[in-house]
């Protein structure tokens, strides 16, 4: 009995038999799309929910099933329907009448041919298909690949005379006649893939069927000297066929299926029970990510008109927006803080210092890096399926857009409509997990500890962000001696050199954490404000340098009537222009809200 045919065996029978005259054989005389073996009737392929061992083996790992040969499923459309999504019912060349619904994954078509290519009459060749039951107790295909499938413009049987042609590649595509030194074949011109004896074979094909399909010769050729009994890796309508995956590739893959599994459950992995289990396991999937490449960073970096600009005007700056994730500051920082905890299991708290560029564009380019990594780590840790890993971090991005992110997938995230344009909260629906964002410390700090006492059994990480600013002395003593903090609360301090907020001194071994975060260069107001103009106590009374006493009068009025010079686009305007948290973080490199929102 095949136990992969249902609790009493044997399969269902056929509106029509494949011509070879025994369909529920394995073996298949018949060639091309003839062949029920390579091309099997859709009542033998198996269930999605179920593992049919004449499809599927268990691999080296003994965990996970993997294909062991391709199969494809072909029909000729027979009807077409676009009410909310695209579906078309196929018949088969066994008399079966398919539903085939197109649910594409990340994408809006196709990758091969257009929504309106799905005509009556075309065929459909769909590799990798599975027996679907919908909503209705009706039985179909759900295509959620736009990779495997593929549209051609012809009925079944000239798709399957033109495949057929293909099989030998050094014979004629008409008359099946082998090439010899005798007597050599011409290509077409076109294509310059099928051969013939002379015209006396082109004409009768071209009219036949390679009018219709000469365009996708090459996709056809392929298909037909496709080796289906071996499997090395999935292959999509571009045919190319990639290395098979190692024993470690299939390892970690296997191990990621188990953590799927679990994530999906809600049950907690016992390899991922531990803080460092957690936090190495989404560093290490994620530092080999580009961020010009991945779909989240690269939405998140286009919708910015700075950087948009900054390409286009300095693309030797705006190489840092392509580097690997690996390579960037957070990722580096969070390795650095995972090493520390570590060596000391008791450590909460790690200082990492962020040296930021004098120039004002530069300036707002690390910025850019380290907000684009803070919203993309939440959406990264759900695609590796790590849970238990809240997050609250201090961020002066935009919000709003920062927000589109996850708003494409409202199924995942849970996103309250109150939480202000000055922060963004996000809440993982399948994990549980938090995102909080604000660009106050005092307020980010606080809603950590709120998380970690909500969730004890979770890991929450804090990212706070401190300047040598005297006017925020008070507050980063107050979070880093705080005494009441849970244990599940860790702290990555980022210490910023700001211009017209002083400098840190290099931290120091010895050094407690408040001192580290308080340590600065003691300087005047006036001399910082020289530091930042480029100038220097000692020339600033030498004649030549009265253009910047003209500077500093313009400023002083600027300021008695209310204005301030926005760095971004270099336009005076009204204080109220400008959020006070810019105002006060920012100084004269404020930007005002209008080139923030832009």
């Amino acid at each position: 009995m095949d136990p992969s045919f249902g609790l009493f065996g044997g399969r269902p029978r056929l509106p029509r038999e494949c011509s070879c005259g025994n369909t529920q054989d394995e073996r298949c005389n018949e060639a091309g799309l003839l062949n029920h073996h390579n091309y099997p009737p859709f009542a033998y392929l198996q269930d999605e929910n179920d593992i049919d061992l004449r499809y599927y083996g268990q691999d080296d790992t003994e965990f996970m099933y993997s294909p062991i040969r391709h199969w494809a499923l072909v029909g000729e459309i027979v009807d077409t329907n676009f009410f909310i999504r695209p579906r078309v019912t196929i018949q088969t060349r066994f008399g079966e009448k398919i539903l085939v619904n197109f649910h594409l994954e990340d994408a809006n078509k196709p990758t091969f041919f257009d929504w309106t290519d799905l005509q009556r009459g075309a065929c459909l060749i769909m590799f990798y298909a599975n027996k679907r039951t919908f909503l209705d107790m009706n039985q179909g295909v759900r295509q959620e690949s736009p990779d495997s499938v593929m549209l051609f413009p012809a009925g079944f049987r000239d798709l399957a005379n033109e495949v057929q042609g293909y099989s030998n590649p050094i014979s004629c595509s008409y008359c099946g006649k082998p090439e010899t030194t005798d007597h050599k074949l011409c290509r077409c011109k076109l294509c310059r893939v099928a051969r013939y004896c002379g015209r006396e074979c082109q004409a009768p094909h071209w009219k036949k069927s390679h009018k219709k399909l000469c365009r996708h010769a090459t996709m056809l050729s392929s298909l037909a000297t496709l080796d289906f009994s071996t499997f090395n890796n999935f292959i999509d309508w571009n045919f190319v066929i990639e290395d098979p995956p190692t024993r470690e590739e299939k390892e970690q893959k296997s191990k990621k299926a188990a953590r799927d599994m679990l994530y999906e459950m809600g049950v907690q992995n016992p390899e991922l029970s531990s803080m460092l289990a957690r936090l190495e396991a989404l560093l290490s999937a994620i530092e080999n990510k580009s961020m010009e490449a991945d779909t989240v960073t690269k939405k998140y970096l286009e919708s910015s008109m700075f950087i948009r600009k900054l390409k286009q005007e300095d693309p030797e700056e705006a190489r840092c927006f392509s580097v690997p994730v690996g390579e960037t500051f957070l990722v580096q920082s969070l390795c650095a803080f995972l090493e520390s905890v570590k060596g000391s299991p008791d450590l909460r708290s790690h200082v990492v210092d962020l040296n930021l560029p004098r120039s004002t564009r530069g300036f707002f380019v690390p910025e850019e890096v380290l907000d684009c990594m803070f919203f993309a780590l939440p959406i990264w840790q759900h695609e590796e399926s790590i849970g238990d890993i809240s997050w609250a971090v201090e961020s002066h991005a935009v919000f709003e857009r920062s927000k589109s992110l996850y708003e494409d997938n409202r199924r995942v995230w849970d996103i309250p409509n109150d939480d202000g344009p000055d922060a963004l909260i996000v809440k993982n629906r399948v994990s549980g997990t938090c995102f909080f964002a604000n660009d106050n410390m005092e307020t980010v700090a606080s809603i950590g500890e709120h998380l970690a006492k909500a969730r004890p059994n979770e890991t929450v990480i804090r990212v706070l962000r401190a300047t040598a600013n005297e006017s925020w002395a008070d507050t980063i003593r107050r979070i880093a001696t705080k005494q009441d903090v849970p244990d599940n609360v860790y702290t990555l301090w980022i210490r910023e050199e700001v211009p017209l907020c002083g400098r840190f001194n290099p931290p120091r071994e010895q050094q407690s954490l408040v001192e580290k975060l308080l340590d600065r260069e003691r300087i005047s107001h006036t001399d910082l404000l020289l530091r930042a103009l480029g100038k220097t106590p000692a020339n600033i009374l030498h004649p030549r340098e009265a253009s910047f006493e003209e500077d500093e009068e313009d400023q002083q009025v600027d300021r008695s009537l209310g204005f301030m010079k926005c760095a971004s686009c270099s336009v005076r305007k009204s204080r109220a222009s400008f959020s006070k948290n810019q105002r006060r973080t920012k100084g004269a490199l404020a930007r005002c809200k209008e080139c923030i929102h832009g």
